[in-house]
């Protein structure tokens, strides 16, 4: 079973893989309002029954998966995110906040 660390952990590497695509990591993205700066915001948000089986050895392997379906998801170019995994029962909760 999955704890918050490892949530943490695998939120970091996703982090890493978004801002390798050039996107600048912005805390102020939220659920909330769109913070001054930006016009048009986009919110993805996965529920994955994997916590239960999740082990941090793979780590990695699970990090490029929920990449991969998060960028599916995205339609358009944008250039700030924020992201938050949490795991809620057996599954990791993952939302991710875009901004242009």
């Amino acid at each position: 079973m999955a704890s918050d660390r490892d949530a943490k952990s695998l939120e970091s590497r996703l982090n890493r893989y978004f801002e390798s695509m050039g996107m600048k990591k912005d805390s102020r993205l939220n659920a909330e309002k769109l913070p001054r700066g930006y016009r048009k915001g986009y919110v993805v948000k996965l529920t994955l029954e994997m916590a239960d089986y999740y082990h941090p050895e793979f780590e990695k392997q699970y990090a490029e998966y929920i990449f991969k379906l998060l960028e599916g998801k995205i339609e358009d170019s944008y250039r700030a995110f924020n992201l938050n995994v949490l795991i809620h029962e057996e599954s990791f909760e993952v939302t991710l906040y875009l901004a242009r």
